[in-house]
């Protein structure tokens, strides 16, 4: 993640949202591929 800090608990939920942002992406991705499919 972008973020970086000495406290653990910043830099975990710097973790969180990159892995949200992720996700995110990924489902993007399946909708996309469905609509075309379909």
């Amino acid at each position: 993640s972008a973020i970086v800090g000495c406290n653990p608990e910043e830099v975990k939920v710097g973790m969180d949202v990159e892995l949200d942002f992720l996700d995110i992406g990924k489902q993007q991705v399946v909708y996309v591929f469905k609509a075309v499919a379909g």
